[in-house]
This record gives C-alpha cells, structure tokens and sequence, in this order.
C-alpha cells in the first residue's frame, strides 16, 4: 500500500499527462478558449480527462507532451502533500485520479506559458487596444478632418472701414464769391450764393491738401457752412460743380474765375429748397458724393492735390440768397470739406 501512489504515477502515463495537457490544448488548440478565458477554469477536471482524442493529440502537437511523464509524475507526487501524507487516500483512487486536478491545472500553467499567457493576452491587449484606439483618434481625427470648423472664422475677410477727410480752408484768397455783374469780392468775411437783388451770385471754395487716394470709393461728400447773418427768403435753389482740373489754383479777377480753361467745371448736383439759416449756426450742403467720385477717378488725380468746389445759382428768386463764413472772418468757422471714403 506504501508504493500505491508512485506506482499510480509511474503506471499511468497518460493519466497524468491527461490532466496537465488537456488545459494545454484547450488554451492553444481551441479558438473557443482564448476568446473566454472564463470558461475554461470553471470547467470540470473529469471533462478533460474523458477526451481521449485530446490525450493523443496533445502529445504530438503540444510542446508540454515532450516532457517525461515520470517527471510529471514525480512533480505532483513532490509537490502533493496529501499523496506522501495519505497513502489510504490514495490507493482507494483510481491511477487517473491519483493526481489533483488542482495541480495538473497549475502543473500545466506553469509548463505551457502559451496556455497561459495565450487567454489573458487575448483579453488584456486586444479589446483594450481596440478601444483605446479608438477611443484615442476617433476625437483627434474628427477635429483634423473638420478644418472648416476652426478656419471659418478665419476665412471670412473683414471690408476695409471708411475714411474719414476734413478739411478746412487755410487762406484768405481760396474762398470769395462774384457777381453776375461782373462784381469779383474775395476779400470780405462772407461768400453769397443765390439771388442778390437780381444779380446771380455764386461763390468757390478752395481745399487744399486732399488727401484722398486716387480711385477711393466716395461714400459721402459734403461742405459745412456757418452761416453769417440770418436769411428767411426761401426757398434758395443752387448747383454744387467740382472744377475739373486735377490740383487747382484759387482765381484772381472775375475774367479770371469765369474763364472755361481756368477754370472748366464738370458736372452739377442741385442743391434746392434751401431754408432758413440762422447766424452762427452750421449747416450741410446736400451730398455731392456723385462728382466727386468722378473727380478722383481722374487719370490725374493723385492724393494732397487742391480741389476747388463752386456752388452757383440755380434759378433762386429775387433776394433769395445765403451767406457763409470765410477764411477772412474765422479761422475755424469757415467752410469744411468732409468726406468718407474706403481706400
């Protein structure tokens, strides 16, 4: 009875290769195993050993069959304590039982580490890469294939603001006004336009320094005036004209300023239905900006050039007439050319 559990593990071979193989080629034979690692340990050690088949198998195919069977054998019956303690127990079990299916298990793992590693490789690394992959360029691709989300903004060019040009008169001579009479006056402290007494009157007001670009677009061009006296005939009917040459001269005698080739002026925009003005008061000229922009399209046109402005009787009745400011009476209070334009 005392050789009972070596003979069992000497005479039994392929009992005990049954049981440390069968884990083997479950995990390494069996797709079924590495993709549910949970059913293999809880499976029954007397399934195992009832596969015949898997016996001969594994010891052809499997790495772990090239063992001896009597060191297998020799390794449980040293490593079992319950097989050197209790010799009763035993002999009373059969030659395949002889072995816990416990140690064949852990025999197996440690024996065949692709049995071993094969389902926790499987499960660790393949769906935790799968995910994380995923789960790591999903965001990174969506954000670099989306660049119109970020570059919109960007893309839209914003338009250019308008310019804003004020320019004052700066001497004596650029602003005066004549007669039909052939009365020239550029030396008092106001210009009149409209009807004198019967006499057409028209005045001009000369800008220098303009520092408006060549081909700008014109969005708004006017003359502030301030107005000298107080004047209630109405209405007042006048025409603004924009002298057409590119960097004017202010005129000097009446011959002088009426005089097409001195002073050629281009085309006209009424100004009517002037009312009332009241002293010290400020008022605008209708916008010209029609004239103007035909002005700086000129070939020869260039930025800081003069430019000379007339506003003429437009068939204004009897004493129906303004006056304005000059240069003479303030500094600061005679006319204004303001203009807005984009570059």
């Amino acid at each position: 009875m005392s050789e009972s559990p070596s003979e069992s593990a000497s005479l039994s071979p392929s009992a005990s290769e049954s049981p440390s193989e069968s884990p083997s080629e479950s995990a390494s034979l069996s797709p079924s195993a590495s993709e549910s690692p949970s059913e293999s340990p809880s499976e029954s050690p007397s399934e195992s050993f009832s596969l015949s088949p898997s016996a001969s198998e594994s010891t052809s195919l499997s790495p772990s069959a090239s063992e001896s069977p009597s060191e297998s054998a020799s390794e449980s019956a040293s490593e079992s304590p319950s097989a050197s303690e209790s010799p009763s127990e035993s002999s009373s079990l059969s030659p395949s039982a002889s072995e816990s299916p416990s140690e064949s298990l852990s025999e197996s793992a440690s024996l065949s580490p692709s049995a071993s590693e094969s389902p926790s490789e499987s499960l660790s690394e393949s769906p935790s890469e799968s995910l994380s992959e995923s789960a790591s360029e999903s965001p990174s691709e969506s954000a670099s294939l989306s660049p119109s989300i970020s570059e919109s903004p960007s893309e839209s060019p914003s338009e250019p603001a308008p310019t804003e040009f004020t320019k004052l008169i700066v001497a004596d001579a650029d602003d005066g006004d004549a007669l039909s009479n052939s009365t020239f006056r550029a030396t008092l402290d106001y210009a009149t336009f409209g009807n004198i007494s019967g006499l057409s009157a028209r005045a001009w007001f000369r800008f220098i320094n303009v520092d408006i670009p060549q081909g700008a677009t014109i969005t708004s061009a006017i003359i502030r005036f301030c107005s000298y006296g107080n004047y209630s005939a109405t209405p007042v009917n006048t025409d603004i004209k924009i002298e057409a040459i590119d960097d004017t001269t202010a005129p000097t005698s009446y011959a002088d300023l009426v005089n097409v080739t001195n002073h050629p002026l281009g085309a006209a925009v009424a100004w009517d239905g002037i009312s009332t003005w009241t002293t010290n008061n400020f008022y605008d000229t209708i916008d010209f900006k029609t004239i103007l922009q035909t002005h700086v399209n000129r070939v020869g046109w260039a930025s800081n050039q003069a430019l000379t402005i007339h506003i003429l009787n437009g068939g204004s009745g009897d004493t129906r007439y303004k006056a304005a400011k000059t240069h003479e009476n303030s500094v600061t209070e005679c006319a204004e050319f303001i203009v807005t334009y984009t570059p």
